[in-house]
């Protein structure tokens, strides 16, 4: 029977099939490694999940902070209006009650006048009176 096969060949299998061996055998001591780096790629993918989504909601919150700012913004400006106009009533008010005032000052002031020259004339009348008696 002839070989189909050459010893060479037989050799370079067999090499072969011992390299395969050995190579099951590395690939079966890495498999806790790979076990490892699965558990830790799968506990990094949650906290990358965890991590968008806190950026997340801090990206509204920030929404809703700057929204409430403008408003604020908006009232403060709204009351500083508003407390402009206030100060120009009361300045008005003030300016007429002066102007208004310095008029019912000078009225009572004449009464007054009046009043004392009334005073003044009864009391020149009583005492004429009291000496041609």
């Amino acid at each position: 029977m002839t070989e189909l096969i050459s010893g060479e060949a037989l050799h370079r299998i067999g090499q072969l099939e011992d390299r395969q061996r050995e190579m099951e055998e590395m690939m079966k001591g890495m498999g806790g490694e790979i076990l490892r780096i699965n558990t830790e790629t799968l506990k990094h993918q949650q906290l990358l999940r965890i991590l968008e989504e806190t950026d997340r909601r801090q990206q509204e919150d920030i929404r809703i902070l700057t929204a409430t700012q403008e408003a604020i913004k908006a009232s403060v400006n709204m009351l500083v209006t508003e407390f402009s106009n206030f100060k120009s009533d009361v300045f008005a008010l003030l300016r007429q009650g002066l102007t208004d005032g310095s008029t019912e000052r000078k009225s009572n002031q004449k009464e007054t006048f009046r009043f004392i020259l009334l005073v003044l004339a009864g009391t020149i009348f009583l005492i004429v009176s009291n000496i041609f008696k």
